[in-house]
């Protein structure tokens, strides 16, 4: 059985098409924000960067950051009744 077959075995809400055996960024700053949508490949990277000098607290800064400024959006955006 392969590697990316073995991890499908243990972990079962794997989609068709994912590769569990190789880290991806998106699932690295998924673990980072302490989601639930990573895998042990992941969550070691993750560790790796952390070691290195990565503070969890940038990126939870960027994600409150992120959520302030598309929160704001819809107030401006919404259309104009001058024509």
């Amino acid at each position: 059985m392969s590697a990316a077959g073995a991890a499908r075995s243990y972990e079962a809400r794997v989609p068709d098409g994912v590769d569990v055996t190789r880290p991806s960024i998106a699932r690295i700053y998924d673990y980072v924000l302490f989601g639930k949508d990573n895998f042990a490949v992941d969550r070691a990277a993750a560790e790796k960067l952390m070691e290195s000098g990565l503070d969890r607290r940038h990126a939870l800064a960027n994600r409150a950051f992120l959520r302030r400024a598309v929160g704001s959006w819809p107030a401006r955006a919404s259309p104009s009744t001058s024509t």
